[in-house]
């Protein structure tokens, strides 16, 4: 019986000692859900920033933030990108979205500083209800929009 003991505690110990090793997996925060998984990337749709765009009841912001698999180095003393977060606008009766920008994060889930910016010129562009963002389409526009906050004034 010792014996087991023994080997018991040595396996724990050992297990202890090389799981100390392994950076911990971030943890997801809440209202984020995942939309979409690669090897190079993990999408996720951000529940708790969706808004109305503009006071328009048929428009409605929210945030997909990517998560990638291995950081990007920028130089100049920057940190690494791990992450990002993507403006998106879907217009509920067109079925139409636009993005109106990017910003790249030192940590997974746009969390940490913020590393750079990408401004887009948003351009509307349709898009099928069989995909992705027809899905997210779907759920956003669903959700009375009485019940959603105004979206920032600049996405």
């Amino acid at each position: 019986m010792n014996k087991l003991l023994s080997l018991s505690a040595v396996v724990v110990l050992a297990g202890c000692a090389h799981s100390g090793t392994q950076a911990p997996a971030p943890q997801r925060p809440d209202g984020m859900f995942k939309v979409l998984e690669s090897p190079e990337l993990a999408t996720y749709f951000a529940a708790n920033s969706l808004a109305l765009y503009q006071n328009n009841p048929n428009l409605r912001q929210f945030y997909l933030v990517n998560n990638y698999a291995k950081p990007t180095e920028l130089g100049g003393g920057k940190p690494p990108i791990h992450s990002s977060r993507a403006t998106r606008v879907i217009n509920c009766e067109k079925d139409e979205s636009a993005q109106f920008g990017r910003v790249y994060f030192s940590e997974p889930f746009a969390q940490g500083v913020e590393v750079t910016r990408k401004e887009d010129q948003a351009q509307w562009a349709a898009f099928p209800r069989q995909s992705l963002l027809g899905e997210l389409r779907n759920m956003a526009c669903g959700v009375d929009p009485t019940r959603l906050k105004l979206a920032p004034a600049k996405p």
